[in-house]
């Protein structure tokens, strides 16, 4: 009698956590404010003029040391979004060829100052706005 009250709570235990595989995952609330790149391009491209969306566009197939550098640039930029690198010009020399930052002819003492994406205003806001967040 006893072996077959164990066989029994354990078909119901077995059958609760059946039963719990089931059930929908709940939302984790921090995982939901999480960004996807998706939801940064949607953000992007729909806060932005489209003459600057071939920026955009350009930006995202940048090598990853120049995203990485462009993306440090951005978050270092002051309100006049000038950046005060503290490299050596040779690596930003891809950034310049291709005009998302532009040498400033005041000179620095303690660094490299260059304009950050100079011709593309909103988009630089839009960046700004997200940088907090990574």
């Amino acid at each position: 009698m006893e072996n077959i009250q164990d066989e029994s709570s354990r078909i119901s235990t077995l059958q609760k956590e059946k039963k719990h595989l089931h059930e929908p995952q709940k939302s984790n609330p921090q995982l939901e404010n999480t960004f996807t790149s998706e939801k940064i391009n949607h953000i992007i491209s729909s806060n932005i003029p489209s003459k600057e969306m071939q920026t955009w566009v350009h930006m995202k197939q940048l090598p990853t040391l120049q995203k990485k550098l462009l993306w440090h640039l951005i978050k270092i930029s002051n309100k006049d979004n000038i950046a005060l690198y503290q490299g050596v010009k040779q690596d930003l020399v891809g950034l310049i060829e291709k005009k998302l930052v532009i040498d400033n002819p005041i000179k620095m003492r303690m660094g490299i100052s260059v304009f950050v994406l100079p011709y593309t205003p909103y988009l630089m806001r839009e960046l700004k706005s997200l940088r907090n967040l990574f």
